[in-house]
Protein backbone atom coordinates (compact mmCIF):
# COMPACT_ATOMS: atom_id res chain seq x y z
CA UNK A 1 0.00 0.00 0.00
CA UNK A 2 1.37 3.42 -0.99
CA UNK A 3 0.68 5.92 1.78
CA UNK A 4 -1.35 8.82 0.40
CA UNK A 5 1.02 11.25 -1.29
CA UNK A 6 3.53 8.57 -2.36
CA UNK A 7 4.00 5.99 -5.09
CA UNK A 8 0.78 5.62 -7.10
CA UNK A 9 -1.41 7.17 -4.40
CA UNK A 10 -1.49 10.74 -5.80
CA UNK A 11 2.27 11.26 -5.43
CA UNK A 12 3.24 14.75 -4.29
CA UNK A 13 6.58 15.93 -5.66
CA UNK A 14 8.02 19.42 -5.95
CA UNK A 15 11.58 18.84 -7.16
CA UNK A 16 12.81 16.51 -9.88
CA UNK A 17 14.76 13.86 -7.90
CA UNK A 18 17.11 13.44 -10.86
CA UNK A 19 18.03 17.13 -11.06
CA UNK A 20 21.06 17.85 -8.88
CA UNK A 21 21.87 21.14 -10.60
CA UNK A 22 19.79 23.37 -8.33
CA UNK A 23 21.52 25.38 -5.67
CA UNK A 24 19.94 25.82 -2.26
CA UNK A 25 18.20 29.10 -3.08
CA UNK A 26 16.70 27.72 -6.30
CA UNK A 27 15.43 24.60 -4.53
CA UNK A 28 13.90 26.67 -1.73
CA UNK A 29 12.10 28.87 -4.25
CA UNK A 30 10.56 25.84 -5.96
CA UNK A 31 9.53 24.31 -2.64
CA UNK A 32 7.82 27.54 -1.57
CA UNK A 33 5.91 27.79 -4.86
CA UNK A 34 5.06 24.09 -4.93
CA UNK A 35 1.67 24.13 -3.10
CA UNK A 36 0.14 26.04 -6.02
CA UNK A 37 1.34 23.40 -8.51
CA UNK A 38 -0.01 20.28 -6.80
CA UNK A 39 -3.42 18.83 -7.58
CA UNK A 40 -4.33 17.98 -4.00
CA UNK A 41 -5.97 19.18 -0.81
CA UNK A 42 -2.70 19.51 1.04
CA UNK A 43 -4.39 19.52 4.45
CA UNK A 44 -5.45 15.90 3.94
CA UNK A 45 -2.11 14.09 4.19
CA UNK A 46 -1.42 14.06 7.92
CA UNK A 47 -0.37 10.86 9.65
CA UNK A 48 -3.70 10.21 11.39
CA UNK A 49 -5.56 10.27 8.07
CA UNK A 50 -3.01 7.94 6.50
CA UNK A 51 -3.41 5.51 9.39
CA UNK A 52 -7.18 5.51 8.85
CA UNK A 53 -6.40 4.45 5.27
CA UNK A 54 -4.17 1.66 6.57
CA UNK A 55 -6.89 0.36 8.85
CA UNK A 56 -9.40 0.32 6.01
CA UNK A 57 -6.96 -1.78 3.98
CA UNK A 58 -6.45 -4.11 6.98
CA UNK A 59 -10.21 -4.53 7.31
CA UNK A 60 -10.74 -5.12 3.58
CA UNK A 61 -8.07 -7.83 3.61
CA UNK A 62 -9.80 -9.56 6.51
CA UNK A 63 -6.94 -9.36 9.02
CA UNK A 64 -7.92 -9.09 12.67
CA UNK A 65 -4.43 -8.05 13.75
CA UNK A 66 -1.26 -6.99 11.97
CA UNK A 67 2.45 -6.62 12.66
CA UNK A 68 3.72 -3.07 12.21
CA UNK A 69 7.25 -2.17 11.11
CA UNK A 70 8.26 1.48 10.89
CA UNK A 71 11.58 3.17 10.19
CA UNK A 72 12.20 6.87 10.88
CA UNK A 73 8.95 8.75 10.08
CA UNK A 74 7.40 5.29 9.77
CA UNK A 75 7.78 4.89 13.53
CA UNK A 76 5.53 7.95 14.01
CA UNK A 77 3.04 6.30 11.69
CA UNK A 78 3.24 2.97 13.53
CA UNK A 79 2.85 4.56 16.97
CA UNK A 80 -0.10 6.62 15.74
CA UNK A 81 -1.77 3.49 14.38
CA UNK A 82 -1.13 1.72 17.69
CA UNK A 83 -2.85 4.55 19.57
CA UNK A 84 -5.79 4.78 17.15
CA UNK A 85 -6.38 1.05 16.59
CA UNK A 86 -4.81 -0.79 19.54
CA UNK A 87 -7.00 -3.89 19.19
CA UNK A 88 -5.67 -4.60 15.71
CA UNK A 89 -1.94 -4.65 16.49
CA UNK A 90 -0.13 -7.94 17.17
CA UNK A 91 3.43 -6.57 17.39
CA UNK A 92 5.47 -3.47 16.54
CA UNK A 93 9.05 -2.96 15.33
CA UNK A 94 10.35 0.61 15.64
CA UNK A 95 13.61 1.36 13.83
CA UNK A 96 15.14 4.86 14.38
CA UNK A 97 12.44 6.18 16.66
CA UNK A 98 10.41 9.34 16.14
CA UNK A 99 8.67 9.41 19.53
CA UNK A 100 5.43 11.39 20.09
CA UNK A 101 7.39 14.35 21.51
CA UNK A 102 9.84 14.44 18.58
CA UNK A 103 9.83 17.71 16.59
CA UNK A 104 11.57 17.45 13.24
CA UNK A 105 14.86 19.40 13.02
CA UNK A 106 14.48 20.79 16.56
CA UNK A 107 17.37 18.74 17.97
CA UNK A 108 19.20 18.05 14.71
CA UNK A 109 22.11 20.41 15.42
CA UNK A 110 23.02 18.81 18.74
CA UNK A 111 22.19 15.25 17.66
CA UNK A 112 24.24 15.68 14.48
CA UNK A 113 27.15 17.13 16.45
CA UNK A 114 27.16 14.17 18.83
CA UNK A 115 27.11 11.77 15.87
CA UNK A 116 30.09 13.58 14.34
CA UNK A 117 31.99 13.57 17.64
CA UNK A 118 31.40 9.82 17.93
CA UNK A 119 32.76 9.41 14.40
CA UNK A 120 36.02 11.19 15.23
CA UNK A 121 36.29 9.26 18.50
CA UNK A 122 35.85 5.90 16.74
CA UNK A 123 38.58 6.77 14.25
CA UNK A 124 40.92 7.83 17.05
CA UNK A 125 40.45 4.55 18.94
CA UNK A 126 40.64 2.35 15.83
CA UNK A 127 44.24 1.37 15.13
CA UNK A 128 43.96 1.32 11.34
CA UNK A 129 42.00 4.57 11.11
CA UNK A 130 44.20 6.43 13.58
CA UNK A 131 47.34 5.26 11.75
CA UNK A 132 46.08 6.27 8.30
CA UNK A 133 44.52 9.57 9.42
CA UNK A 134 46.26 10.72 12.62
CA UNK A 135 45.19 14.37 12.19
CA UNK A 136 41.66 13.83 10.88
CA UNK A 137 39.89 16.26 13.21
CA UNK A 138 42.47 19.00 12.55
CA UNK A 139 42.12 18.45 8.80
CA UNK A 140 38.34 18.71 9.10
CA UNK A 141 38.58 21.97 11.06
CA UNK A 142 41.00 23.38 8.49
CA UNK A 143 38.54 22.63 5.67
CA UNK A 144 35.80 24.53 7.51
CA UNK A 145 38.08 27.53 8.01
CA UNK A 146 39.08 27.56 4.33
CA UNK A 147 35.48 27.34 3.12
CA UNK A 148 34.48 30.15 5.46
CA UNK A 149 36.69 32.52 3.51
CA UNK A 150 36.99 30.86 0.08
CA UNK A 151 34.13 28.68 -1.20
CA UNK A 152 35.30 26.21 -3.87
CA UNK A 153 33.82 26.24 -7.39
CA UNK A 154 34.14 22.71 -8.74
CA UNK A 155 32.92 20.53 -11.59
CA UNK A 156 32.57 16.79 -11.02
CA UNK A 157 30.89 13.94 -12.88
CA UNK A 158 27.31 13.53 -11.72
CA UNK A 159 27.29 10.46 -9.42
CA UNK A 160 24.41 8.86 -11.36
CA UNK A 161 24.46 10.22 -14.93
CA UNK A 162 28.16 11.03 -15.31
CA UNK A 163 27.37 14.41 -16.90
CA UNK A 164 29.38 17.43 -15.68
CA UNK A 165 27.96 18.89 -12.47
CA UNK A 166 28.98 22.42 -11.45
CA UNK A 167 28.83 23.15 -7.74
CA UNK A 168 29.95 25.81 -5.30
CA UNK A 169 31.17 24.13 -2.11
CA UNK A 170 30.44 26.47 0.79
CA UNK A 171 30.82 25.67 4.47
CA UNK A 172 27.05 25.05 4.71
CA UNK A 173 27.12 22.77 1.65
CA UNK A 174 30.08 20.82 3.03
CA UNK A 175 28.58 20.32 6.50
CA UNK A 176 25.27 19.28 4.95
CA UNK A 177 27.08 16.59 2.95
CA UNK A 178 28.72 15.42 6.18
CA UNK A 179 25.38 15.34 8.00
CA UNK A 180 23.78 13.24 5.25
CA UNK A 181 26.69 10.81 5.22
CA UNK A 182 26.40 10.22 8.98
CA UNK A 183 23.08 8.46 8.39
CA UNK A 184 24.78 5.41 6.87
CA UNK A 185 27.57 3.40 8.55
CA UNK A 186 28.57 2.04 5.12
CA UNK A 187 29.26 5.59 3.94
CA UNK A 188 30.76 6.68 7.26
CA UNK A 189 33.38 3.96 6.75
CA UNK A 190 34.63 5.98 3.75
CA UNK A 191 34.33 9.36 5.44
CA UNK A 192 37.92 9.55 6.80
CA UNK A 193 39.26 9.12 3.27
CA UNK A 194 36.81 11.68 1.87
CA UNK A 195 37.78 14.28 4.49
CA UNK A 196 41.48 13.61 3.94
CA UNK A 197 41.17 14.03 0.15
CA UNK A 198 39.20 17.24 0.59
CA UNK A 199 41.98 18.54 2.84
CA UNK A 200 45.06 17.40 0.90
CA UNK A 201 43.80 17.70 -2.69
CA UNK A 202 40.76 20.02 -2.47
CA UNK A 203 38.96 17.02 -3.93
CA UNK A 204 35.34 17.07 -2.74
CA UNK A 205 34.08 14.54 -5.28
CA UNK A 206 34.25 11.45 -3.01
CA UNK A 207 32.26 13.14 -0.23
CA UNK A 208 29.65 14.58 -2.59
CA UNK A 209 29.24 11.30 -4.43
CA UNK A 210 28.71 9.48 -1.13
CA UNK A 211 26.17 12.01 0.11
CA UNK A 212 24.16 11.78 -3.12
CA UNK A 213 23.85 8.04 -2.52
CA UNK A 214 21.74 8.92 0.53
CA UNK A 215 18.74 9.86 -1.63
CA UNK A 216 15.94 8.34 0.42
CA UNK A 217 13.40 8.48 -2.41
CA UNK A 218 11.26 10.90 -0.42
CA UNK A 219 8.20 12.51 -1.96
CA UNK A 220 9.06 16.05 -0.93
CA UNK A 221 5.53 17.37 -1.47
CA UNK A 222 4.12 14.76 0.87
CA UNK A 223 6.95 15.50 3.31
CA UNK A 224 5.98 19.18 3.60
CA UNK A 225 2.23 18.48 3.53
CA UNK A 226 2.74 16.33 6.64
CA UNK A 227 5.52 18.06 8.55
CA UNK A 228 4.44 21.68 8.01
CA UNK A 229 1.32 20.77 9.99
CA UNK A 230 2.75 18.26 12.44
CA UNK A 231 6.20 19.71 13.26
CA UNK A 232 6.85 23.26 12.08
CA UNK A 233 4.38 24.96 14.47
CA UNK A 234 6.09 23.29 17.47
CA UNK A 235 9.66 24.40 16.74
CA UNK A 236 11.27 26.63 19.34
CA UNK A 237 13.36 29.00 17.24
CA UNK A 238 15.21 30.32 20.28
CA UNK A 239 16.33 26.83 21.34
CA UNK A 240 17.22 25.88 17.76
CA UNK A 241 19.37 29.00 17.44
CA UNK A 242 21.09 28.28 20.76
CA UNK A 243 21.78 24.64 19.85
CA UNK A 244 22.92 25.63 16.37
CA UNK A 245 25.52 28.01 17.77
CA UNK A 246 27.15 25.08 19.60
CA UNK A 247 27.20 22.80 16.53
CA UNK A 248 29.13 22.91 13.26
CA UNK A 249 25.81 22.12 11.57
CA UNK A 250 24.17 25.36 12.69
CA UNK A 251 20.44 25.90 13.08
CA UNK A 252 18.84 23.13 11.01
CA UNK A 253 15.30 24.55 11.34
CA UNK A 254 15.70 27.76 9.31
CA UNK A 255 15.05 26.50 5.76
CA UNK A 256 12.28 24.20 7.00
CA UNK A 257 10.40 27.02 8.75
CA UNK A 258 10.91 29.28 5.73
CA UNK A 259 9.40 26.74 3.30
CA UNK A 260 6.50 25.91 5.61
CA UNK A 261 5.35 29.53 5.61
CA UNK A 262 4.04 28.88 2.08
CA UNK A 263 2.30 25.59 2.85
CA UNK A 264 -1.27 25.15 4.13
CA UNK A 265 -1.66 23.76 7.65
CA UNK A 266 -4.15 21.33 9.11
CA UNK A 267 -5.19 21.04 12.73
CA UNK A 268 -3.37 18.03 14.15
CA UNK A 269 -5.48 15.75 16.37
CA UNK A 270 -4.35 15.20 19.94
CA UNK A 271 -3.72 11.50 19.30
CA UNK A 272 -0.62 12.28 17.24
CA UNK A 273 1.29 13.89 20.14
CA UNK A 274 -0.37 11.95 22.95
CA UNK A 275 1.92 9.60 24.90
CA UNK A 276 1.59 5.96 23.92
CA UNK A 277 0.80 3.27 26.50
CA UNK A 278 0.47 -0.34 25.41
CA UNK A 279 1.22 -3.92 26.44
CA UNK A 280 1.73 -4.96 22.80
CA UNK A 281 5.20 -6.49 22.19
CA UNK A 282 7.48 -3.76 20.82
CA UNK A 283 11.02 -4.26 19.50
CA UNK A 284 12.97 -1.00 19.26
CA UNK A 285 16.20 -0.52 17.29
CA UNK A 286 18.48 2.52 17.62
CA UNK A 287 21.84 3.44 16.10
CA UNK A 288 24.22 4.85 18.69
CA UNK A 289 25.57 7.38 16.17
CA UNK A 290 22.30 8.23 14.40
CA UNK A 291 22.46 11.98 13.62
CA UNK A 292 18.70 12.54 13.53
CA UNK A 293 16.97 9.97 15.82
CA UNK A 294 19.62 8.84 18.34
CA UNK A 295 18.75 6.54 21.27
CA UNK A 296 17.81 9.25 23.77
CA UNK A 297 14.54 9.77 21.93
CA UNK A 298 13.46 6.33 23.16
CA UNK A 299 14.00 6.98 26.87
CA UNK A 300 10.56 8.42 27.68
CA UNK A 301 8.79 6.12 25.22
CA UNK A 302 9.84 2.84 26.84
CA UNK A 303 8.47 3.91 30.22
CA UNK A 304 4.93 3.33 28.93
CA UNK A 305 5.76 0.25 26.85
CA UNK A 306 6.39 -2.42 29.52
CA UNK A 307 6.48 -5.21 26.93
CA UNK A 308 9.31 -3.64 24.91
CA UNK A 309 13.00 -4.28 24.26
CA UNK A 310 15.36 -1.50 23.15
CA UNK A 311 18.51 -2.54 21.27
CA UNK A 312 21.25 0.02 20.62
CA UNK A 313 23.66 -0.76 17.76
CA UNK A 314 27.10 0.57 18.70
CA UNK A 315 28.57 3.01 16.21
CA UNK A 316 25.68 2.57 13.77
CA UNK A 317 23.50 5.18 12.07
CA UNK A 318 19.92 5.66 10.93
CA UNK A 319 17.98 2.43 10.44
CA UNK A 320 19.40 -0.95 11.42
CA UNK A 321 16.89 -3.62 10.49
CA UNK A 322 18.76 -4.69 7.35
CA UNK A 323 21.86 -5.94 9.16
CA UNK A 324 22.17 -9.72 9.39
CA UNK A 325 22.14 -9.54 13.18
CA UNK A 326 18.95 -7.48 13.27
CA UNK A 327 17.23 -9.65 10.65
CA UNK A 328 17.72 -12.79 12.76
CA UNK A 329 16.31 -11.04 15.83
CA UNK A 330 13.40 -9.63 13.83
CA UNK A 331 12.47 -13.04 12.38
CA UNK A 332 12.17 -14.61 15.81
CA UNK A 333 10.33 -11.60 17.23
CA UNK A 334 7.71 -11.69 14.46
CA UNK A 335 7.30 -15.48 14.75
CA UNK A 336 6.62 -15.40 18.48
CA UNK A 337 5.32 -11.84 18.96
CA UNK A 338 7.48 -11.71 22.07
CA UNK A 339 10.57 -9.84 23.26
CA UNK A 340 11.45 -12.75 25.54
CA UNK A 341 14.16 -15.29 24.66
CA UNK A 342 15.58 -13.25 21.77
CA UNK A 343 19.28 -13.92 21.16
CA UNK A 344 20.70 -10.40 21.13
CA UNK A 345 24.33 -11.38 21.77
Amino acid sequence: MDQRGTGKSNPLRCLDPGDESLDNEQALALLKACPKTLDADLTSYTTDLAMQDLDQVRSALGYQSINLYGVSYGTRAALTYLKMFPDHVRSVVLDAVVDPAFVLFQNAAQDGQKSLDLFFSRCQTDTACASAYPNLKAEFDSILQDLDTSPADITIPHPVTGTPLKLTVTRAFFTNMIFNTLYSPDLVALLPLSIHQAYTEKNYAPLITQAYLMDAGLYDGMFYAVTCSEDAPLISSAKAEQDGAASIFGDRTLDFIDVCKSWPKNDVPAVLRAPVASNVPVLILSGEADPITPPWHVEALVQSLPNSLHLIFNGMGHGNVTTECATRILDKFIDGASVNDLDVT
